[in-house]
């Protein structure tokens, strides 16, 4: 604030009241003009307090947020404190229970194939019938699941259908069910498979056999399964 010296009043002579006059009225400018000095100053400094107050209020509360998301986040294994890879999936694909395949109308036996079929002779025994062809109409990985659809034309029987998914990495996966028949025609599926019976990620060789009576009718290709 600024200060306004008083001088001895005793030691002005008569004839100068009027500069005393004025320099009161100076030195009540300036009081005044320092008091307000001083409240602006006090206001500013109750802003600044204010406003750090919100800071520190918010600051405060996005550390109990970001403390309750990762306990939660701990707890439960969501990021970052667990990211799925395909180690993780693979291991959940080995722990994970089949979906269960299409009903079949017979029931296989120990080869893999048909109760009707010569148990003594494994599928590499079993001559293929070259006038019955055997393709595979879909094949493909979808929502978690593989997809399979085969064909075989110039039968004259609903057969068994065995589709055997492969990879030196794995285990196989094997289905077997029946087919359903219509005009010379057998269509094996469409079958589903739960992605998490291949527990190893890559590339997986897929036959398809095609059993009835003593003859089969084969078909190959392969799928990456993700």
């Amino acid at each position: 604030m600024a200060h306004c010296p008083i001088p001895d009043i005793k030691s002005v002579p008569q004839d100068t009241s009027s500069t005393l006059t004025g320099f009161a009225f100076y030195c009540l400018v300036a009081y005044t003009y320092g008091v307000d000095r001083l409240k602006i100053r006090h206001m500013k400094a109750k802003k600044k307090q204010s406003k750090n107050k919100k800071y520190l209020a918010l600051a405060a509360i996005l550390v109990v947020l970001l403390a309750g998301y990762s306990l939660a986040a701990h707890h439960q294994s969501w990021w970052p404190f667990h990211v799925e890879s395909h180690a993780d999936k693979n291991a959940a694909r080995n722990d994970t229970v089949a979906n269960p395949s299409p009903k079949n109308s017979s029931i296989p036996d120990k080869t893999g194939l048909s109760s009707s079929t010569d148990a003594s002779k494994n599928s590499d025994q079993i001559p293929v019938d070259t006038s019955m062809t055997a393709s595979i109409a879909q094949l493909s990985e979808t929502d978690g699941q593989v997809n399979f659809t085969g064909k075989v034309t110039n039968t004259d029987s609903a057969g068994t259908c065995v589709v055997t998914f492969s990879n030196p990495n794995d285990r196989p996966v094997t289905k077997q069910f029946t087919a359903t028949y219509a005009n010379g025609t057998s269509q094996c599926g469409p079958m589903h498979v739960s992605a998490y019976e291949f527990s190893y990620l890559g590339q997986w060789q897929v036959s398809f056999r095609y059993y009835t009576g003593d003859k089969q009718a084969t078909a190959e290709s392969t799928i990456a399964i993700k």
